[in-house]
């Protein structure tokens, strides 16, 4: 009986190890040995001002990949469904930029903010970027 107890101590113990290791390495994008690189954003907030209601509200934001190995960007996620984000999905070489393009549909009267989370391989990552502006009719 005691060598059946400590058998299921020993399997209870396993599962409860197996899942911390899963669920520490779940929200990492990638492998602990990826390489990380830099990430400078030339504008982390865009401020569009005043825009026409139902009209879509576009802004770029640009990354210049400072470091000495590819940029690897995993997602591109935005806080709401009325904003839409669009990235080219192959590695950023090192000194080149890429563009994110963010779009909000303006449905909404009155201030907007609405965010966007960069996930990279870069050191500063997870990266937030804020689109602001006013909707009027």
């Amino acid at each position: 009986m005691k060598y059946i107890k400590f058998i299921y101590i020993i399997l209870i113990a396993s599962i409860g190890v197996f899942w911390a290791i899963y669920f520490l390495k779940k929200d990492k994008k990638f492998a602990s040995g990826s390489a990380k690189t830099e990430v400078v954003v030339t504008n982390k907030i865009i401020n569009k001002g005043i825009s026409k209601y139902n009209q879509p509200v576009t802004a770029e934001f640009e990354l210049l990949n400072a470091g000495e190995q590819k940029l690897l960007i995993s997602e591109v996620q935005t806080d709401c469904e009325c904003t839409a984000s669009q990235w080219k999905h192959e590695p950023v070489l090192p000194q080149h930029k890429t563009k994110i393009k963010v779009v909000y549909n303006g449905s909404s009267m009155g201030y907007f903010q609405k965010k966007v989370i960069v996930t990279c391989n870069a050191e500063n990552s997870p990266i937030l970027l804020i689109l602001r502006g006013n909707i009027i009719e």
